[in-house]
């Protein structure tokens, strides 16, 4: 290396210490997957000193240089990265949505454990029926925690697009974990109801109940502003599951409340409300992630995004927007109409401008535009 560095010092020769800088990267990548973690540190300081000294050559110079495949693909992700759409902002999103899986893991372990043991104490179907559900939402958890797991990990060769479909996956799985539960819980519950062997539960496993669903709520708001903040759709699913939650709680203790007036056909009953919110919310979970395992996107945003591309001044029409979710990453295909006599680097320019734009206003990962003559 040495050598290497006399010349670059001698002739201040930025593209040359570029071109090193990038091909030492191109084989610390190798090794990335050999899961050396002193390639990964070296790669992290390697591209900061890049960043640092050569962001507004690197997003020139795509065009400009004739170099190798390798360095060349170096440079693209460079631009992206020092544009702020790169993939590696994806995975440090996934990583930090980790932490909401595994609050709502530890939140319902404790939970479930507390509510069976109380009502089998108390003798409370709904206390029951919620300590059940919170057990299935300990596997939910755990499946989207594997899923977010999974999601990060790189493109391989046989995952052009990286692996972030996978928390969709987890989802699936955590919804026919649910509604299985849920209608476990509503067939004991009719059983119960009709058979009019229901018992006055003790007050103590109302008051379970109610501690219980404040603090689910808790563990709620922290979820969905978290999965807001990484636009996680599991994560968003997971905190929709923990609000559905505190009102299963909520409903128990009404239910174990009005059960200590003598109306004990009210426990059963709330232990029955229960178990439909559990299909309920099943239900929603498996939609949301179906809808976008199928390449499923808002007509309202496609219709936000076309009133958007149309305040640029050099595009004529939008002839068509398709879009997809990939995991958290919004993939959009564009059809744009432009003046026909303009130029090639002209229309390179605008392409460029509106995948800049797309990205900071709608947090759009992959673009890929076509440009079109218009003609009136």
């Amino acid at each position: 290396l040495h050598p290497v560095i006399k010349i670059i010092i001698k002739t201040n020769n930025k593209i040359l210490l570029f071109k090193w800088l990038t091909s030492i990267l191109m084989s610390l990548l190798y090794n990335i997957r050999q899961k050396n973690n002193v390639s990964i540190l070296l790669i992290i300081l390697i591209g900061n000193i890049i960043k640092f000294f050569h962001r507004e050559t690197i997003i020139a110079m795509t065009s400009n240089l004739a170099l190798d495949p390798p360095t060349f693909t170096m440079i693209k992700y460079y631009k992206t990265y020092l544009k702020g759409n790169s993939s590696m902002n994806q995975y440090q999103k996934i990583k930090k949505g980790e932490l909401g899986a595994w609050v709502s893991i530890i939140a319902y372990i404790v939970l479930a454990l507390t509510k069976i043991i109380i009502a089998q104490m108390t003798h409370s179907q709904a206390l029951r029926a919620d300590g059940l559900n919170n057990t299935t939402d300990v596997v939910a958890s755990i499946s989207i925690l594997i899923g977010l797991k999974i999601s990060r990990r790189p493109p391989d060769h046989n995952h052009h697009y990286g692996h972030f479909r996978a928390e969709l996956i987890a989802s699936l799985v955590a919804a026919f974990i649910m509604v299985t539960v849920g209608l476990q819980v509503i067939i004991n519950a009719i059983q119960l109801t009709f058979s009019g062997q229901s018992q006055q539960p003790s007050m103590l496993a109302g008051w379970i109940a109610l501690i219980s669903a404040c603090f689910m709520f808790g563990v709620y708001l922290f979820n969905r502003k978290l999965s807001i903040k990484i636009n996680s759709q599991s994560l968003f699913a997971a905190s929709q599951d923990n609000k559905a939650d505190a009102l299963i709680s909520l409903a128990a203790f009404f239910g174990i409340l009005g059960a200590q007036f003598g109306f004990t056909w009210i426990d059963p009953i709330a232990g029955l409300f229960v178990g439909i919110i559990i299909v309920y919310t099943a239900w929603k979970i498996f939609m949301d992630a179906s809808v976008t395992l199928t390449d499923g996107f808002e007509v309202e945003s496609v219709e936000e995004i076309k009133a958007f591309i149309e305040k640029d001044p050099d595009v004529k029409e939008v002839k068509d927007i398709k879009g997809r979710y990939d995991g958290n990453r919004i993939y959009l295909d564009l059809t744009l109409y432009v003046d026909p006599k303009m130029t090639i680097q002209h229309a390179h320019l605008i392409t460029d401008r509106i995948e800049a734009a797309l990205a900071k206003q709608f947090d759009a990962d992959q673009i890929q535009i076509h440009l079109e003559p218009y003609v009136q």
